[in-house]
């Protein structure tokens, strides 16, 4: 759930070494099966199916890609 953490298609490739198009396929697909039309109602279905815990969430992506939260 990296993108409802505020993570861009371009953060997302490079963390999981794919190409940007993969992710966006990817994600594509699924918010098409799930009938979500944007990145906010993926949000909102995240936390309501229990896969984002608001209280839970990390801190945002650093410029590089890279969680904000690594040492």
């Amino acid at each position: 759930m990296l993108s409802a953490w505020g993570y861009t298609n371009q953060q997302l490739a490079i963390r999981m070494a794919v190409s940007v198009k993969t992710i966006e396929a990817h994600k594509a697909n699924g918010m098409r099966k799930l009938g979500l039309a944007d990145r906010a109602a993926l949000i909102k279905h995240a936390v309501a199916a229990g896969w984002l815990a608001p209280d839970r969430i990390p801190a945002g992506p650093a410029e590089d890609g890279t969680s904000a939260d690594a040492s």
